[in-house]
């Protein structure tokens, strides 16, 4: 006796392809909730002379300026954080008008230090007073103040960096 077994089906049998795995969605940029209230102090040294003159020394007083800045915020610019305002504080025992053209000096060169602290949206040229621009008394606007601090000696600046927030909860980014 023989028997035939058959092992199939007369019905096609329909097999799907495996569905491929959906690709994780990039997580999305914390949404910015406010600035935080309390900022983050920085000093720096600068060449104040050379960093308000011309030519070769200002090139390089203004390279010197730029990486002590970026020395000077490395925790902030490790976290990732977005700096929202700058008050730079330029001192001088007793010229405000000389400190505060420092100061805008030094915030000229913010976008060097880092352009994710200070992006050039907010900080970039023509956002940032210079120091004719401080030394014309106009009233300027943006997110960089120069100021004077006596207390200070000529070619320190003291940056008060206030950083934006996206947790509403604790004020850190």
């Amino acid at each position: 006796m023989l028997f035939i077994v058959g092992l199939g089906t007369a019905i096609p049998l329909e097999v799907e392809p495996p569905k491929p795995e959906p690709k994780p969605k990039p997580k999305p940029e914390p949404e910015i909730v406010g600035m935080r209230t309390k900022p983050t102090r920085v000093t720096v040294k600068v060449n104040a002379d050379a960093l308000l003159s011309s030519g070769p020394t200002a090139t390089r007083a203004r390279s010197a300026a730029c990486q002590s800045v970026q020395n000077a915020t490395a925790d902030l610019i490790d976290e990732g954080a977005e700096a929202a305002l700058v008050l730079i504080f330029g001192g001088h025992p007793d010229d405000a008008s000389q400190a505060q053209r420092v100061a805008a000096a030094v915030g000229q060169e913010l976008t060097c230090a880092s352009p994710t602290l200070f992006p050039r949206k907010s900080f970039g040229p023509g956002r940032t007073p210079t120091p004719a621009e401080v030394a014309s008394g106009r009233d300027t606007t943006g997110v960089v103040r120069p100021f004077w601090n006596g207390r200070l000696d000529y070619g320190t600046a003291q940056l008060e960096i206030y950083v934006f927030t996206t947790d509403e909860r604790k004020g850190t980014r």
